[in-house]
């Protein structure tokens, strides 16, 4: 498939190595308020907005259609984990490259490499941020005496059979994302069982993982993240994010609240320095650490926007959406960073246990909260979802709101998803199931929501 869309415009090419997507698709929510917009959505269209005309390369564009479709001028299948390949499709687009870029965390050092190729503004394609590899991330903060967690990393194989750091300690894919098969580990038995998982994950677009783990010591604080661009040393952060997570050993982001409100006077500063030791020195951000009273400790950096629905709700609060500013920047042009103001809050649903959902009700009567932009759940009857919940993409829906602060935005999400009701049917998935055909996730309705969200793992925020 190679097909050019009856889009208007001459401009130089906006290219993009596949696109980052909701975790959800809208057409199948019920739902309520403004539709979300999927992140690239937004970048493509501050492309377009720019002057640019938008190039997709991807091993499957007709996967994106439905979504994408009316902001791009041409879709490319590519076998998108090549660099050459990338760039043999490239040279067949008619008119100057004015951007290559990337926000998928598997293809932004592919997107790194063909940019550098082609004499483009990006990052160092040879920094540690651009490695696919959390392990690699961690020996350039070791090395660079940067704040780091005790850890180590070690291929899936019949000699792991035991954490080479001791246990408790928290076990991830060296290339994961979604928050997939990371979870916090107390002896071998539970290591053997996420090693297990992990073997039989399949992570999409062609994308084979390397089944190398790295583990880390599990540290106390809040989780929050910093979100910014910087561009050759110089950092603008746009905001900061914290979290509410549901109960260990996983890692679920029940609520992410952003507010451009500074939570700590030290993250500035941490965040320069842990950009300045993995030589990200282009590009959006959005760098996660632990904040404790004695120290700040990466948990991760993305080389990229916020994901899931956020940048939706904060798009709310905000002058203009970030992606005008990060691509104004690719494209070397003179830009105001965006502004905010008040807070944002991304609140998913889950539940505890498996079921069968049957129906889901109060909807409207949700979006229908002061501040509540928007509300969206899978419908009944029939869907089959799994729980409790193991990663992010586990969620059944979803509430965004807004407010004058994170605090404020989060108390509007509980009331709205207080009005939430899922009628579901109790019910164990099949041995063996797979995992494309059912579902993970299981919702909390009505007020078990809000109880559930109110009750976060201790000491998290």
């Amino acid at each position: 498939m190679d097909t050019v869309r009856a889009l208007r415009g001459d401009g130089p090419w906006f290219v993009s190595i596949e696109l980052h997507t909701l975790p959800w698709s809208p057409d199948d929510l019920v739902s309520s308020g403004q539709a979300p917009v999927a992140p690239s959505a937004y970048m493509l269209r501050s492309a377009i907005d720019h002057g640019c005309r938008t190039a997709v390369l991807s091993f499957a564009p007709s996967e994106y259609l439905a979504g994408f479709e009316p902001l791009v001028h041409r879709w490319m299948t590519v076998d998108t984990r090549s660099v050459r390949a990338c760039l043999a499709a490239i040279e067949d687009l008619d008119g100057p490259i004015a951007a290559v870029t990337s926000s998928i965390d598997n293809f932004v050092g592919i997107a790194s490499r063909v940019a550098a190729h082609l004499g483009l503004r990006g990052t160092n394609p040879r920094g540690a941020a651009m490695a696919r590899d959390k392990s690699a991330v961690r020996r350039a903060l070791s090395e660079s005496g940067t704040p780091n967690a005790r850890w180590a990393a070690a291929d899936i194989d019949a000699a792991l059979t035991t954490s080479p750091i001791g246990y408790p300690c928290v076990v991830k894919p060296v290339d994961g994302a979604g928050g997939w098969d990371v979870k916090l580990v107390q002896d071998d038995h539970e290591l053997e069982e996420l090693c297990a998982a992990h073997l039989g994950r399949e992570y999409g677009r062609q994308v084979r993982p390397r089944r190398r783990l790295v583990f880390e010591e599990h540290l106390a604080g809040a989780l929050v993240s910093c979100e910014g661009f910087v561009d050759n040393g110089r950092v603008e952060i746009f905001g900061y994010s914290d979290r509410v997570l549901g109960p260990l050993p996983s890692f679920v982001e029940v609520a992410v609240r952003f507010s451009p409100a500074v939570l700590d006077d030290r993250l500035g500063d941490y965040t320069e320095e842990c950009l300045r030791s993995v030589s990200y020195t282009f590009g959006a951000f959005h760098l996660e650490m632990i904040v404790s009273p004695d120290r700040l400790t990466l948990v991760e950096l993305n080389a990229r926007l916020i994901g899931g629905g956020l940048q939706h709700a904060m798009s709310a609060v905000s002058s203009a959406p970030a992606s005008d500013y990060c691509v104004g920047r690719l494209l070397g042009v003179s830009a105001q960073p965006p502004t905010f103001s008040g807070g944002a809050t991304q609140l998913q649903l889950f539940a505890e246990t498996s079921g069968v959902l049957n129906a889901v009700s109060g909807i409207q009567e949700a979006g229908a909260v002061p501040g509540c932009i928007a509300v969206g759940a899978l419908p009944g009857p029939g869907h089959r979802v799994i729980g409790p919940p193991e990663s992010n993409s586990d969620a059944l829906g979803f509430v965004h709101a807004t407010g004058q602060g994170r605090e404020d935005s989060w108390e509007t999400a509980l009331a709205a998803a207080a009005r939430l009701d899922f009628d579901m049917s109790p019910c164990e998935p099949p041995r063996g199931s797979d995992a494309d055909s059912v579902q993970r996730g299981v919702p909390s309705g009505g007020p078990s929501v809000a109880r559930t969200c109110r009750q976060p793992s201790p000491g998290w925020l």
